[in-house]
C-alpha cells in the first residue's frame, strides 16, 4: 500500500504509541509532549515518513518509551549522528529535555578521550587536573551568565593540548613539572612554534597550585 492512500493523521499515532509505549502500554508522562507536537503538525506525514525511514529513531525511541535508556542528554551524548541530534533538538524543543550550552557540552564530552590518550599517568594527572578543576569551571561558570563562544571552547581544547604537549617536552628533557627551570620554560616558548604561547594558562595555573615557581617569558611579537 503506497503512502499517498495512508490516513497520516490516523496513522501517526499508532506509530508514536507502538514505539514509546511503556511496559503498561502507556507513552511515560516526560515524553507526551513530544508526541503531542508531533501530532499537531500540520502535515502529520512529514513526521510518520521521517520516523518510518529511520531505524536509528525508531530504536531510541523505543528504548525511551521502556525506559531501557535515561531521557538525559547523557544518552543522546551516546548516539552520535545527525538523526539522532535532530531528535534531539526536538525532544529540547519540546521541554523533554533541558537546554545546555552546546560548547561546554562538546568540551565535558571531549576532555575523557583526550586524557585516555595520555600515556604518562603524571601527565595525565597534571592534564585532568588543569582541564577538569580549571577549564572546564571557567566554561560552567560563563554558561551560567552567557552562551559560550565559539573561540572560548576552541581555546580551552587549545590549551589543553599545548599543555600536553608542554609536559611531554618536558620529559624527553629529563624534567618533571616540579623540577621545570626557567631555561626550560624559555626554551620552550622559543624553540617552536607561536601556538607554544597557549601553555601560558597552564603554567599560571601550575603557578597558582604551587606546582611550580618558573614565571611567565616575556614573549615578543
Amino acid at each position: 500500500m503506497g503512502y499517498a492512500v495512508l490516513c497520516w493523521r490516523c496513522q501517526l499515532p499508532d506509530q508514536l504509541t507502538d514505539l514509546l509505549a511503556g511496559h503498561d502500554g502507556r507513552i511515560p508522562i516526560p515524553l507526551q509532549p513530544f508526541v503531542e507536537a508531533l501530532l499537531g503538525l500540520p502535515q502529520p506525514r512529514i513526521a510518520y515518513v521521517w520516523i518510518h525511514r529511520n531505524a536509528a529513531v525508531q530504536t531510541t525511541l523505543r528504548r525511551l518509551g521502556t525506559g531501557e535508556v535515561a531521557l538525559d542528554h547523557s544518552t543522546f551524548d551516546q548516539l552520535p549522528g545527525r538523526t539522532t541530534e535532530y531528535l534531539r533538538g526536538l525532544l529540547f524543543e519540546h521541554g523533554c529535555l533541558p537546554g545546555r550550552d552546546r560548547y561546554l557540552a562538546a568540551f565535558e564530552n571531549w576532555l575523557p578521550t583526550k586524557l585516555d590518550q595520555i600515556a604518562d599517568p603524571g601527565v595525565r594527572h597534571y592534564i585532568d587536573a588543569f582541564a577538569r578543576w580549571h577549564l572546564l569551571r571557567q566554561l560552567r561558570d560563563r554558561a551560567k551568565r552567557e552562551p559560550i563562544p565559539t573561540g572560548a571552547f576552541l581555546n580551552a581544547k587549545q590549551c589543553t593540548t599545548v599543555a600536553i604537549n608542554f609536559l611531554d617536552w618536558l620529559s624527553s628533557r629529563g624534567r618533571q613539572l616540579e623540577t621545570a627551570t626557567q631555561a626550560d620554560v624559555d626554551t620552550w616558548y622559543a624553540s617552536g612554534p607561536s601556538t607554544r604561547s597557549h601553555a601560558s594558562r597552564f603554567l599560571s595555573w601550575a603557578r597558582d597550585q604551587h606546582l611550580t615557581r618558573i614565571d611567565q617569558p616575556r614573549l615578543r611579537r
